[in-house]
């Protein structure tokens, strides 16, 4: 039973990643939509607090895709 939801879980992560053609960057927070909007351009963002789920849960399931992480200064 382990063996079928790690099989269906490799199987989700594949489709996530073709659906992926370009790079995937993760925003720590959210951005000026100025540079959310050029950024978009070239690469996936992914938004944790727009998926409803936890972090922790977020990040497990979409770390596999994340080619760089943005974050902004204080």
């Amino acid at each position: 039973m382990e063996d079928e939801a790690s099989c269906e879980q490799e199987k989700q992560k594949e489709a996530m990643a073709e659906q992926h053609k370009r790079p995937v960057v993760l925003l720590k927070d959210p951005i000026m939509p100025s540079l959310e909007k050029a950024l978009q351009l070239h690469f996936d963002l992914l938004k944790p607090w727009d998926s409803g789920q936890p972090l922790h849960s977020f990040l497990v399931s979409h770390a596999h895709l994340v080619s760089a992480v943005l974050c902004r200064g204080s």
